[in-house]
């Protein structure tokens, strides 16, 4: 989790823009987005907290203070309460899908690389075939060069199988992304 997902969804919730948030103001509602992003940001441990309240413009004092206030709302106030519950929740699921992406790339990274090499030995193994073919120096006799180019030609086909397969747990891993993507869009437009 991050602070500026973090941000981003206090600021989507609470209906201000991040240099709304940002801007010199004791406006109520815009103060209690702030303390909001600080909570939440202290609470999951995106950085210190003199980072998280540099962030928004301020001193740490003031994360300890937002800290205490929204501590103070959760005990006090159904409502925002509430609110803050949906929140966490939502962050939850974003820290959780942000975690499911991470590990589908490390997941895509072997994967693409393995399907980079076979494709460079199907191009070698083409070439070879093409080598076969029109060589006469190598082999005498179109028997034994057929042979070779059929034994050839099976690799290739072998290998394509290879690729193929690779290719669809591929695209099955870059469509998983993609549901991670949108659902974390769902949930930030909640």
């Amino acid at each position: 989790m991050t602070y500026e997902i973090i941000e981003m969804l206090i600021c989507l919730g609470e209906g201000f823009t991040a240099e709304e948030i940002k801007a010199e103001t004791r406006k109520g509602e815009i103060v209690y987005a702030r303390q909001l992003i600080m909570y939440f940001s202290a609470d999951y441990k995106t950085d210190s907290y003199a980072v998280i309240a540099g962030e928004l413009g301020l001193d740490h004092a003031t994360v300890n203070h937002a800290i205490k206030v929204i501590t103070n709302y959760i005990d006090t106030d159904k409502v925002k309460c509430a609110k803050i519950n949906n929140y966490r929740r939502l962050l939850d699921k974003l820290s959780y899908f942000s975690q499911r992406a991470i590990d589908l790339e490390k997941m895509l990274s072997p994967l693409e690389k393995e399907i980079s090499e076979l494709e460079q030995r199907v191009l070698n193994l083409t070439i070879q075939i093409g080598f076969l073919k029109n060589s006469h120096l190598l082999h005498d006799g179109k028997a034994t060069i057929k042979k070779e180019a059929v034994e050839c030609a099976e690799t290739i086909e072998a290998d394509g199988e290879q690729i193929k397969e690779r290719f669809l747990s591929h695209n099955q891993v870059e469509e998983g992304k993609q549901g991670i993507q949108a659902d974390t869009s769902a949930l930030c437009k909640m």
